[in-house]
């Protein structure tokens, strides 16, 4: 490798009436080195892509709502080396590319992640963050910001079909296709809690869980999205 090599990372940001926490994002990763900015909204009813549009340097991409269909379309364009997708409502720890770079470049690990830190201050939220440290299909989901090599994925479009759970499936896509590990940095994205907030702490948590038994027992997942959404 050649000395001081340092590969090129695109950013893929799926929105859905992300305007306020897109704008507080955006702000913080225009003045990073990436390769591309790439914004891919699903249809949005507020001004996030009137946000977007401000910011020359970011790419946006506009398609049919359902998350696994945004990161498809935004890996599609992506041209950097390495893609990070990542969840408008996150805020980037301090070092997280130099992190980014440093894990990939272990030819062994297929994805990396963040830990997880939320913006509300509860016990019952800390020790969910706290769980985010280990990997297991449990305990690895996209708000962790997913990393990985663009290579590794060779046909976006396999996500398509996941307007939910899109990240339990590239975990599961990438750990099938190339014989590896998931590897978690020891920095934390900060997350909105704002789900939790709106509907309850425990029930949201209870929630997530049997849409996630549901799906592991082979309900499709278009279901477990309307039914996620209340639509």
């Amino acid at each position: 490798m050649v000395r001081n090599y340092r590969p090129n990372i695109s950013l893929v940001i799926p929105v859905y009436n992300d305007s306020t926490y897109l704008r507080r994002l955006l702000n913080q990763v225009t003045v990073m080195n990436f390769k591309d900015i790439i914004v891919v909204d699903g249809a949005s009813s507020d001004d996030s892509c009137a946000t977007a549009r401000q910011y020359q340097t970011v790419k946006l991409l506009m398609c049919e709502r359902g998350r696994g269909r945004q990161i498809s379309q935004g890996i599609a364009h992506a041209s950097g080396e390495y893609i990070w997708i990542l969840h408008a409502d996150s805020s980037i720890p301090d070092g997280a590319l130099g992190q980014i770079r440093r894990i990939l470049i272990d030819n062994n690990t297929v994805l990396g992640c963040f830990r997880l830190r939320y913006n509300v201050e509860n016990n019952l939220l800390k020790s969910f963050a706290w769980l985010s440290r280990f990997d297991s299909p449990l305990t690895t989901f996209g708000d962790q910001g997913f990393f990985f090599r663009r290579q590794d994925i060779p046909k976006p479009e396999a996500l398509n079909a996941w307007p939910l759970l899109e990240d339990v499936e590239l975990r599961r896509i990438l750990l099938r296709r190339k014989k590896g590990k998931v590897r978690k940095s020891s920095l934390a994205l900060t997350t909105s809690a704002r789900r939790f907030v709106h509907r309850g702490i425990l029930k949201t948590q209870l929630m997530n869980g049997w849409i996630l038994l549901r799906y592991y027992c082979g309900m499709d997942p278009r279901k477990l999205f309307r039914e996620y959404y209340d639509l």
